[in-house]
């Protein structure tokens, strides 16, 4: 038992630090025990922390995690209960828990591994049947490759830290092959306790009807067992579909002003249409930010558009939050397809307020900030009509790969209603040679004179991909 058990554990060592995702259920209990018994034969060269997250969402959580706290003190491992105190939706509850979830871990995560000198990790207790349900839930929904490979071994979860530097954390399912059944008849032989959520049996839940399904699909050989072989196959196609289009992506998109991007057509022709969608959703969502991403079945429609050559040529649509524009752009001979965040459509691009200090992920897309000594407050919303007049003062906008009216969702700072800054504009007009247009466009400089950096400041920032976690 011990040796099957440093074998599924065996990912683990490469981590100096490890938080355990412990509810006190069935399948994180044996989590529990398996790792403190992996620790333990290894000499506890890995520093431990066991995590319960309390949702608040029902009373009796509050007893169940300091359950967890007797059990993890008595095998001699710090215990600590991180809470869900927002306000919780009315629809969506299971989605909101579990994002909200993995938000606490990983501040917990992160704040444990400050103590280490390398690597921290999340360990979580999805089993077999967890990717069974998964996979279930998916075909439900008429899902592609990604979808259906569920949940991975090996995740990670990012998020952007205070200074909008991307802060991440592994996620390991080490017991993502083991059935539920087995793990049960473990803590049976060991007379190990654990938690039983009422919510595990409450139908009105999808995870739950699709257990249920399991239970009558099982004896037709569509076992929990079974399915996640699939998805783990499927797991496979996605690293190597993602690999290809990586590719893809270096060799057929080009980039200008951080923000609008342009797809050579003629390179991606040559390609396997799942490739191109793959690419086309992947622009789209560095385009338009990860928040309100396209539905993969018009992406679909979009890219047998192109591929088919449909409206001769001339693609001109609204997608996931983008403006895609086919044969317009002017830069070269070629077919080029032109996509940029969009301004027209309600709500629009919002307006954020930054103090001196501050920062902020603008437009899920762009992250802007302020030091500590500019004079004064200064808000940041879409450039929009101001890039014309920004191209007449400025000639060197002229110069732009880009038509102007993709200008119009690029950040801009104001105060007082005018404009003291447009830094990616700035950035461009630097490159140009055009020194004065580069000091107008890029606004006051720190106070350590004419060789200091600007105050206001715009770059890309981390798109969070929530499908790294997968498990929804």
């Amino acid at each position: 038992m011990d040796g099957e058990a440093d074998a599924l554990l065996a990912g683990l060592a490469g981590y100096d630090a490890l938080v355990l995702a412990v509810s006190g259920g069935a399948d994180s209990t044996a989590l529990l025990h398996l790792v403190a018994g992996w620790h333990r034969r290894r000499g506890g060269q890995t520093r431990l922390l066991v995590v319960t997250v309390d949702h608040r969402l029902r009373p009796e959580a509050a007893d169940e995690a300091k359950a967890v706290t007797r059990q993890a003190a008595a095998l001699g491992l710090e215990h600590r209960t991180v809470t869900w105190d927002a306000a919780k939706p009315t629809t969506g509850l299971q989605a909101a828990a579990r994002a909200a979830r993995y938000e606490l871990l990983m501040a917990a995560a992160l704040d444990f591994g400050t103590h280490a000198t390398a690597r921290v990790a999340i360990v979580t207790a999805h089993t077999a049947d967890d990717q069974a349900e998964t996979l279930l839930m998916r075909l439900a929904r008429g899902s592609g490759v990604d979808g259906l490979s569920s949940i991975p071994a090996v995740g990670r979860i990012r998020r952007l830290g205070p200074d909008g530097t991307e802060q991440s954390v592994a996620v390991l399912r080490p017991l993502l092959a083991v059935t539920r059944d087995r793990l049960l008849a473990t803590l049976a032989a060991a007379g190990i306790g654990y938690i039983d959520d009422p919510s595990n049996a409450d139908d009105r839940f999808e995870r739950v009807r699709m257990r249920q399904v399991l239970r009558h699909v099982g004896p037709l050989g569509m076992t929990a067992a079974a399915l996640a072989r699939t998805a783990a196959r499927m797991e496979t196609v996605r690293s190597a579909l993602d690999v290809l289009t990586a590719r893809l992506m270096r060799e057929a998109v080009t980039v200008h002003l951080d923000t609008v991007f342009a797809i050579d057509l003629d390179r991606v022709a040559g390609e396997p249409h799942e490739i191109g969608i793959r690419l086309l959703r992947e622009v789209l969502r560095r385009a338009g930010g990860d928040a309100r991403q396209a539905e993969l079945s018009s992406v679909e429609d979009a890219a047998r558009r192109l591929r088919d050559g449909r409206d001769g040529g001339a693609v001109s649509l609204t997608l996931g939050r983008c403006r895609l524009e086919g044969n317009s752009i002017g830069m070269t001979d070629g077919r080029r397809l032109l996509i940029y965040r969009e301004t027209d459509r309600p709500p629009g691009l919002p307006t954020v307020a930054l103090a001196p200090g501050g920062g902020a992920l603008w437009d899920d897309r762009i992250w802007v900030s302020i030091s500590k000594s500019h004079s004064g407050t200064v808000e940041i919303g879409p450039l929009g009509d101001d890039a014309a007049r920004l191209a007449q003062a400025h000639k060197c906008l002229a110069m732009l790969p880009v038509p102007l009216r993709t200008l119009s969702a690029l950040p801009a700072f104001r105060h007082d209603g005018g404009i003291v800054a447009v830094p990616m504009l700035a950035t461009f007009a630097r490159k140009a040679g055009d020194a004065s247009a580069a000091a107008a466009l890029a606004g006051p400089l720190e106070a350590s004179g004419d060789g200091g950096q600007p105050c206001l400041r715009a770059r890309r920032g981390v798109l969070l991909a929530g499908d790294e976690v997968n498990d929804a």
